[in-house]
């Protein structure tokens, strides 16, 4: 299992969180006046005293104790608006370019072909999840693969009984949001006036997009012998994963940004 690895992106979405934290608490420190710092200050001092009264089990001061903690917190969300309307859209911008870059990160669209088309065909994939999208005709299969989906796909091959083998190949591409290429390639081997063999192309484990056989056929129906493979995306969308949790753009981002600002703002004074 992978602890910790981190992408490029990661790093990307790292920096992005740092400076949006620290820029966001720069514009709440100097837009916010003495009026802010004042109604903050009171707010806390009302929460101190709403807490002592609790402990004195105090009621009735603690009931008008609430009253103006309440006042005071609606007095104190105006202040914020300010800085907010300044970060607001630069904001939804960055998050804009952030979603379209790497929201899509573990998607791949990929193309694939039969290499014998006389004696090999594509038995087109069932439709199985609306999300799916492919085209498909006997010789030629392309799509859209989201990540961590699988499409299970199949060959069938007519064996040319003039020759002792007939060997077909499943040659492809898939090309990721980043531009990335991926080679897809198998191939499936019938021994004529025999049992079909065994599929002889064992992909390596763990690749990101591959594919690899789902079961292997042992039974031809007449003429024609059937392969099954799975075709796997692995990217799942990941930009990093921590202790063997993989994380999206957006959660590594809150990860990073949450405590940071929290930290700042306490460094800053603002709360």
């Amino acid at each position: 299992m992978v602890l910790f690895e981190i992408s490029e992106p990661g790093i990307v979405i790292f920096v992005i969180a740092i400076v949006l934290g620290l820029a966001s608490s720069l514009v709440m420190k100097f837009t916010m006046g003495k009026d802010a710092k004042e109604a903050r200050g009171k707010q806390k001092s009302l929460s101190a005293d709403l807490k002592a009264a609790l402990k004195a089990n105090d009621v009735k001061k603690a009931k008008e104790l609430q009253s103006e903690l309440m006042k005071s917190s609606l007095s104190s969300m105006k202040f914020s608006l300010k800085p907010m309307l300044i970060t607001f859209i630069p904001f939804i911008l960055v998050f804009w370019w952030m979603s379209s870059t790497y929201g899509g990160i573990g998607d791949v669209n990929f193309e694939m072909s039969v290499s014998n088309q006389d004696v090999a065909f594509f038995n087109c994939p069932l439709y199985t999840d609306s999300n799916q999208h492919y085209n498909c005709s006997s010789f030629y299969f392309n799509g859209t693969l989201k990540g961590g989906q699988t499409v299970d796909f199949s060959i069938v091959v007519i064996p040319n009984q003039s020759a002792d083998r007939t060997k077909i190949e499943i040659n492809g591409l898939a090309k990721d949001t980043n531009g990335k290429d991926y080679i897809l390639s198998a191939e499936t081997v019938t021994v004529s006036k025999r049992e079909p063999e065994k599929n002889p192309y064992y992909q390596e484990e763990n690749l990101l997009v591959a594919i690899t056989p789902k079961f292997l056929s042992n039974q031809a129906t007449g003429a024609h012998t059937t392969y099954n493979f799975k075709l796997a995306n692995h990217l799942a969308g990941k930009v990093i994963t921590l202790f063997g949790i993989e994380l999206s753009w957006f959660w590594w981002y809150l990860l990073i940004a949450i405590p940071f600002s929290f930290i700042i703002g306490r460094l800053l004074k603002l709360y």
